[in-house]
């Protein structure tokens, strides 16, 4: 159990879930689909289903209404996302790069809390719904992709490219250079409160490298101390 909430990570996919879990860690886990039991779990706020095979997210996401974060990064055969996501009212965080998107469902207007939104490195996609004219952004980030113009009226405080235009073909907007940083999925980026998700593996491999390199210093100084 974290401080969020209670976890439920790849192990637990093997048992029968019970509507107790705030968030679900499931990267990495070799999906390829979304196990329909997920969407039962209506408490959950975060939903990380990034580096899978997934390659089609049910329509039944509408029910997880609960839901702040998805991230889908990484599912190179999803190529399109249900119009039922536009009823995920609470979503804030939205992270879809790194998939074969053809394109965005209108219905993405309708996230009136959505404030960070990446669409880098999806080069199917060419154009972006009107509907995003409504949405009320901090970040919009996106690059590698074959967009030539954002929809009329769209704003975000803070537009990300960190290849300044390499892919993309319009410069309406003065960027920075953010050619230095990792990747978005990887870094905290400028949201002050955006958690590094990764699957359990991950963080169990870095707690035992942590153990190993404490007990070889606790062998060292035991040693300088005979």
């Amino acid at each position: 159990m974290s401080e969020r909430g209670v976890d439920l990570e790849c192990n637990d996919l093997n048992k029968p879930l019970e509507n107790i879990y705030t968030n679900a860690y499931l990267g990495f886990c070799k999906l390829k689909n979304i196990p329909p039991e997920i969407f039962e779990l209506t408490n959950l706020k975060r939903l990380h289903l990034s580096w899978n095979k997934i390659r089609e997210v049910p329509d039944d996401i509408k029910k997880l209404s609960n839901l702040e974060w998805l991230i889908l990064t990484r599912n190179k055969g999803l190529t399109s996302l249900p119009e039922s996501i536009g009823r995920l009212v609470n979503l804030k965080y939205l992270l879809l790069n790194d998939c074969n998107l053809e394109k965005l469902p209108n219905s993405i207007g309708t996230l009136s809390n959505l404030r960070y939104l990446n669409i880098t490195n999806n080069p199917l996609l060419t154009e972006l719904p009107e509907s995003m004219q409504l949405l009320n952004l901090e970040i919009f980030e996106y690059d590698e992709n074959k967009i030539k113009k954002l929809p009329d009226g769209f704003h975000a405080a803070e537009i990300i490219n960190p290849y300044k235009y390499k892919k993309n073909t319009f410069q309406e907007v003065e960027m920075e250079d953010f050619s230095s940083r990792k990747p978005s999925h990887q870094h905290p980026g400028r949201l002050g409160s955006f958690p590094i998700l990764e699957s359990s593996g991950g963080r169990s491999q870095r707690t035992r490298r942590r153990r190993t390199r404490t007990r070889r210093l606790s062998r060292r100084r035991r040693h300088r101390r005979i």
